[in-house]
């Protein structure tokens, strides 16, 4: 999530509900800006899931995550290039 505040002003039940409910706790939950900047732990392995839950803002969020998963690809020299021209193909049904 984005942040703990965020989540209360807009009342994000998928966040909200679970906890109220006693199914998640707040421990449980962190931001996602503390993941990223190595404060609090992501996945422990391949097999766990990471789950960022956001239903406001602009998407602003993505480009940033992405630009540092790319970084870390690149430096690890993990992924693919994919041609851009393979987004950019018009069709229509």
């Amino acid at each position: 999530m984005l942040s703990r505040e965020q989540v209360h002003h807009d009342k994000q039940f998928d966040i909200l509900g679970p906890v109220e409910r006693g199914r998640l706790e707040w421990a449980d939950i962190r931001e996602i800006g503390e993941v990223l900047a190595g404060q609090a732990p992501g996945r422990g392995s391949a097999d766990e899931i990471t789950v960022f839950a956001n239903n406001t803002g602009m998407g602003l969020q993505f480009a940033a995550v992405c630009a540092r998963a790319l970084a870390l690809a690149e430096q690890r020299d993990l992924g693919h290039i994919v041609p851009t021209d393979w987004f950019l193909e018009e069709t229509s049904p």
